[in-house]
Protein backbone atom coordinates (compact mmCIF):
# COMPACT_ATOMS: atom_id res chain seq x y z
CA UNK A 1 0.00 0.00 0.00
CA UNK A 2 0.93 3.76 -0.40
CA UNK A 3 -0.19 5.64 2.49
CA UNK A 4 -1.74 9.26 2.16
CA UNK A 5 1.72 10.62 2.68
CA UNK A 6 3.36 8.08 -0.02
CA UNK A 7 4.99 8.84 -3.08
CA UNK A 8 5.48 6.68 -5.91
CA UNK A 9 7.51 7.33 -9.31
CA UNK A 10 7.19 5.21 -12.29
CA UNK A 11 10.04 6.39 -14.47
CA UNK A 12 10.89 3.34 -17.36
CA UNK A 13 13.64 6.38 -19.00
CA UNK A 14 11.86 5.78 -22.45
CA UNK A 15 8.36 6.70 -23.38
CA UNK A 16 6.78 3.81 -24.44
CA UNK A 17 8.98 1.45 -22.16
CA UNK A 18 6.86 0.17 -19.30
CA UNK A 19 7.84 -1.83 -15.97
CA UNK A 20 5.85 -4.97 -15.09
CA UNK A 21 3.80 -5.27 -12.28
CA UNK A 22 2.09 -8.85 -11.21
CA UNK A 23 0.45 -8.18 -7.43
CA UNK A 24 -2.19 -5.44 -6.13
CA UNK A 25 -1.36 -2.15 -4.73
CA UNK A 26 -3.41 0.20 -3.52
CA UNK A 27 -2.81 3.70 -3.01
CA UNK A 28 -3.84 6.41 -1.12
CA UNK A 29 -1.20 8.88 -1.95
CA UNK A 30 -0.07 9.59 -5.15
CA UNK A 31 1.80 7.57 -8.34
CA UNK A 32 2.88 9.38 -10.99
CA UNK A 33 3.62 7.97 -14.03
CA UNK A 34 6.02 9.52 -16.31
CA UNK A 35 8.38 8.65 -19.28
CA UNK A 36 6.81 4.86 -19.85
CA UNK A 37 4.57 3.38 -17.27
CA UNK A 38 3.44 0.38 -16.03
CA UNK A 39 2.01 -3.00 -17.36
CA UNK A 40 -0.32 -4.62 -15.11
CA UNK A 41 0.31 -7.87 -16.10
CA UNK A 42 -1.15 -11.70 -15.19
CA UNK A 43 1.79 -13.96 -16.52
CA UNK A 44 2.35 -17.62 -15.72
CA UNK A 45 6.70 -16.78 -16.60
CA UNK A 46 6.30 -14.27 -13.51
CA UNK A 47 3.98 -16.80 -11.75
CA UNK A 48 0.56 -15.62 -12.38
CA UNK A 49 -0.22 -12.82 -10.00
CA UNK A 50 -2.87 -10.21 -10.29
CA UNK A 51 -2.01 -6.45 -11.83
CA UNK A 52 -4.65 -4.91 -9.87
CA UNK A 53 -4.27 -1.30 -8.92
CA UNK A 54 -6.49 0.30 -6.54
CA UNK A 55 -6.47 3.74 -6.09
CA UNK A 56 -8.38 4.51 -3.14
CA UNK A 57 -10.72 7.81 -2.02
CA UNK A 58 -7.81 10.54 -1.56
CA UNK A 59 -5.43 8.97 -3.64
CA UNK A 60 -3.70 10.25 -7.01
CA UNK A 61 -2.79 8.52 -10.15
CA UNK A 62 -0.80 11.77 -12.44
CA UNK A 63 -0.13 10.68 -15.59
CA UNK A 64 2.29 12.69 -17.38
CA UNK A 65 3.41 13.26 -20.84
CA UNK A 66 3.06 10.17 -22.68
CA UNK A 67 2.80 7.52 -19.89
CA UNK A 68 1.02 4.43 -20.40
CA UNK A 69 -1.07 1.99 -17.89
CA UNK A 70 -0.32 -1.40 -20.42
CA UNK A 71 -2.22 -4.68 -19.60
CA UNK A 72 -1.45 -8.66 -20.61
CA UNK A 73 -3.46 -11.65 -19.63
CA UNK A 74 -2.78 -14.69 -20.10
CA UNK A 75 -5.14 -16.17 -17.49
CA UNK A 76 -2.51 -17.64 -14.96
CA UNK A 77 -3.41 -15.87 -11.85
CA UNK A 78 -6.23 -15.16 -9.84
CA UNK A 79 -7.95 -12.45 -11.78
CA UNK A 80 -8.14 -9.58 -14.94
CA UNK A 81 -5.27 -7.19 -14.67
CA UNK A 82 -7.42 -4.15 -13.58
CA UNK A 83 -7.15 -0.18 -12.64
CA UNK A 84 -10.20 0.37 -10.11
CA UNK A 85 -10.59 4.06 -9.19
CA UNK A 86 -12.37 5.85 -6.54
CA UNK A 87 -10.29 8.67 -6.17
CA UNK A 88 -8.56 11.34 -8.73
CA UNK A 89 -6.82 9.50 -12.14
CA UNK A 90 -5.02 12.57 -14.16
CA UNK A 91 -3.22 13.86 -16.79
CA UNK A 92 -1.22 17.04 -15.46
CA UNK A 93 1.32 17.40 -18.57
CA UNK A 94 1.94 16.40 -22.01
CA UNK A 95 0.06 17.36 -25.27
CA UNK A 96 0.13 14.08 -26.11
CA UNK A 97 -1.71 10.75 -25.43
CA UNK A 98 -1.85 8.53 -22.36
CA UNK A 99 -3.18 5.01 -23.18
CA UNK A 100 -5.01 2.87 -20.09
CA UNK A 101 -4.58 -0.69 -22.22
CA UNK A 102 -6.17 -2.32 -18.96
CA UNK A 103 -9.75 -2.32 -17.64
CA UNK A 104 -10.33 0.99 -16.01
CA UNK A 105 -13.31 1.32 -13.41
CA UNK A 106 -14.32 4.83 -12.50
CA UNK A 107 -15.95 5.39 -9.76
CA UNK A 108 -13.85 8.73 -8.53
CA UNK A 109 -12.84 11.18 -11.07
CA UNK A 110 -10.49 10.83 -14.25
CA UNK A 111 -9.67 14.53 -15.11
CA UNK A 112 -8.18 14.81 -18.40
CA UNK A 113 -6.47 18.73 -18.46
CA UNK A 114 -4.00 18.55 -20.90
CA UNK A 115 -3.54 16.44 -23.97
CA UNK A 116 -5.75 13.31 -24.52
CA UNK A 117 -6.09 10.34 -22.05
CA UNK A 118 -7.42 7.00 -24.19
CA UNK A 119 -9.68 4.18 -22.18
CA UNK A 120 -8.67 1.54 -24.52
CA UNK A 121 -8.90 -1.44 -22.53
CA UNK A 122 -12.63 -0.57 -21.43
CA UNK A 123 -14.69 -0.90 -18.57
CA UNK A 124 -16.92 1.32 -16.70
CA UNK A 125 -17.56 3.74 -14.03
CA UNK A 126 -20.24 5.29 -12.27
CA UNK A 127 -17.80 8.99 -11.31
CA UNK A 128 -16.89 12.00 -13.19
CA UNK A 129 -14.71 11.60 -16.77
CA UNK A 130 -14.35 15.10 -17.22
CA UNK A 131 -11.95 16.66 -19.93
CA UNK A 132 -11.03 20.30 -19.32
CA UNK A 133 -10.72 23.13 -22.25
CA UNK A 134 -8.45 21.76 -25.01
CA UNK A 135 -8.06 18.18 -23.79
CA UNK A 136 -9.74 15.00 -24.31
CA UNK A 137 -10.98 11.61 -22.97
CA UNK A 138 -11.71 9.12 -25.84
CA UNK A 139 -13.46 5.63 -25.59
CA UNK A 140 -12.06 4.01 -28.44
CA UNK A 141 -12.77 0.62 -27.09
CA UNK A 142 -16.28 -0.39 -25.78
CA UNK A 143 -17.10 1.21 -22.49
CA UNK A 144 -20.22 1.57 -20.01
CA UNK A 145 -21.18 5.04 -18.30
CA UNK A 146 -23.38 5.52 -15.38
CA UNK A 147 -21.97 8.85 -14.15
CA UNK A 148 -21.16 12.38 -15.56
CA UNK A 149 -20.01 13.31 -18.62
CA UNK A 150 -18.30 16.77 -17.89
CA UNK A 151 -15.90 19.54 -18.90
CA UNK A 152 -15.71 21.72 -21.59
CA UNK A 153 -13.22 19.77 -23.36
CA UNK A 154 -14.01 16.79 -25.70
CA UNK A 155 -15.31 13.28 -24.26
CA UNK A 156 -15.29 11.31 -27.54
CA UNK A 157 -16.49 8.83 -28.79
CA UNK A 158 -14.61 6.87 -31.68
CA UNK A 159 -15.30 3.32 -31.69
CA UNK A 160 -17.18 0.46 -29.46
CA UNK A 161 -19.93 0.37 -28.16
CA UNK A 162 -21.23 2.78 -25.37
CA UNK A 163 -23.65 1.61 -22.85
CA UNK A 164 -24.53 5.18 -21.75
CA UNK A 165 -26.71 5.71 -18.41
CA UNK A 166 -25.29 9.13 -16.95
CA UNK A 167 -25.54 12.39 -17.50
CA UNK A 168 -23.52 15.11 -20.21
CA UNK A 169 -22.99 17.90 -18.48
CA UNK A 170 -20.11 19.17 -20.63
CA UNK A 171 -19.20 18.67 -24.05
CA UNK A 172 -19.43 14.63 -25.68
CA UNK A 173 -18.66 13.76 -29.44
CA UNK A 174 -19.78 11.06 -30.92
CA UNK A 175 -17.52 10.21 -33.96
CA UNK A 176 -18.46 6.57 -34.70
CA UNK A 177 -18.91 3.57 -32.57
CA UNK A 178 -22.55 2.94 -31.43
CA UNK A 179 -24.91 3.54 -27.84
CA UNK A 180 -25.86 0.46 -27.31
CA UNK A 181 -29.70 -0.93 -26.63
CA UNK A 182 -29.56 -0.98 -22.61
CA UNK A 183 -28.46 2.42 -22.33
CA UNK A 184 -31.10 5.69 -21.03
CA UNK A 185 -29.09 8.76 -20.39
CA UNK A 186 -29.51 12.49 -20.66
CA UNK A 187 -28.15 16.01 -21.74
CA UNK A 188 -28.54 18.06 -18.90
CA UNK A 189 -29.40 21.54 -19.07
CA UNK A 190 -25.67 23.13 -19.42
CA UNK A 191 -25.02 19.57 -21.57
CA UNK A 192 -23.64 19.36 -24.98
CA UNK A 193 -24.03 16.91 -27.53
CA UNK A 194 -22.01 16.79 -31.20
CA UNK A 195 -22.83 14.24 -33.95
CA UNK A 196 -19.93 14.31 -36.46
CA UNK A 197 -19.13 11.31 -38.89
CA UNK A 198 -17.04 13.39 -40.94
CA UNK A 199 -19.17 12.93 -43.35
CA UNK A 200 -22.71 14.14 -45.34
CA UNK A 201 -23.48 10.35 -45.62
CA UNK A 202 -22.55 8.34 -42.36
CA UNK A 203 -24.63 7.31 -39.39
CA UNK A 204 -24.13 6.23 -35.97
CA UNK A 205 -26.13 3.89 -34.99
CA UNK A 206 -28.70 4.86 -31.68
CA UNK A 207 -30.61 2.01 -29.53
CA UNK A 208 -30.92 3.19 -26.40
CA UNK A 209 -33.10 6.13 -24.54
CA UNK A 210 -31.65 10.07 -24.77
CA UNK A 211 -33.32 12.48 -22.96
CA UNK A 212 -32.11 15.98 -23.87
CA UNK A 213 -32.88 18.62 -21.96
CA UNK A 214 -29.09 20.78 -23.38
CA UNK A 215 -28.36 20.98 -26.83
CA UNK A 216 -27.50 18.29 -29.35
CA UNK A 217 -26.11 19.27 -32.86
CA UNK A 218 -26.18 16.89 -35.71
CA UNK A 219 -23.89 17.97 -38.50
CA UNK A 220 -21.60 15.90 -40.97
CA UNK A 221 -23.72 12.75 -41.22
CA UNK A 222 -26.61 11.71 -38.62
CA UNK A 223 -27.86 9.48 -36.37
CA UNK A 224 -29.84 6.28 -36.95
CA UNK A 225 -32.67 5.11 -34.28
CA UNK A 226 -32.63 1.98 -34.53
CA UNK A 227 -34.26 -1.27 -33.09
CA UNK A 228 -32.25 -4.45 -34.32
CA UNK A 229 -31.83 -7.92 -33.18
CA UNK A 230 -28.16 -7.93 -33.52
CA UNK A 231 -27.92 -5.04 -31.29
CA UNK A 232 -30.20 -6.68 -28.74
CA UNK A 233 -33.27 -4.90 -29.37
CA UNK A 234 -33.59 -1.80 -27.89
CA UNK A 235 -35.59 1.47 -28.72
CA UNK A 236 -33.86 3.88 -30.60
CA UNK A 237 -35.54 6.65 -28.10
CA UNK A 238 -34.79 10.47 -28.55
CA UNK A 239 -36.92 12.84 -26.12
CA UNK A 240 -36.13 16.52 -26.74
CA UNK A 241 -37.48 18.17 -23.18
CA UNK A 242 -38.76 21.11 -23.01
CA UNK A 243 -35.90 23.76 -22.59
CA UNK A 244 -34.15 21.36 -25.27
CA UNK A 245 -32.29 21.83 -28.18
CA UNK A 246 -32.23 19.52 -31.74
CA UNK A 247 -29.08 21.70 -34.09
CA UNK A 248 -29.80 20.12 -37.40
CA UNK A 249 -26.87 21.42 -39.81
CA UNK A 250 -25.39 21.04 -43.12
CA UNK A 251 -26.52 17.58 -44.70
Amino acid sequence: AIATNGLMVVNAGVSGNYLDFSGVLTNSGTIVLTNGGIRCIDYNFDGGGYGLLVNAPGGTIDLQDGAIIAFYNDNSGVGTPTVINYGTVRKSSGSDTNLINAPFYNFGKLDAQLGTVSLNGGGSGSGVFQAEPGATVDYPASYEIDGIIAGQGTNLLDGGILTFNGTITGQFVWNSGRIGATSVGAVATNGLMVVDTGGIFGEVDFSGVLTNSGTIVLTNGGIRCIVYNSYGGGYGLVVNAPGGTIDLQDG
